[in-house]
């Protein structure tokens, strides 16, 4: 991320990216969790580009593992910063989960 971004955080460090990814693993197809981070310098053509940056998908949570994972994150971050999480707004206790 630019020094300048609102959040600079990496994308394993953002509460909405890890609500996505962890949403999309539920559905997407295994081959399709692609890190582009991993991409390879220079032309790449799509089946290289699979193969480099394949991640694969996460195991599914139960909604209260899932809650327990997003609530133990804010509360690392809040303690010391960059040790868990926070949302893109930077908000950390402003949201409830019901």
């Amino acid at each position: 991320m630019p020094a300048a971004a609102d959040n600079p955080a990496p994308i394993d460090k953002r509460g909405w990216c890890i609500f996505e990814r962890r949403l999309s693993s539920l559905r997407k197809h295994g081959s399709c969790c692609l890190a582009l981070s991993q991409m390879p310098e220079g032309e790449v053509y799509w089946v290289d580009l699979r193969d480099e940056c394949k991640t694969g998908r996460f195991p599914p949570l139960a909604p209260a593992a899932f809650e327990a994972m997003l609530r133990e994150g804010m509360e690392r971050e809040a303690a010391a910063a960059g040790s868990g999480f926070r949302f893109t707004n930077g908000a950390l206790h402003s949201h409830t989960c019901t």
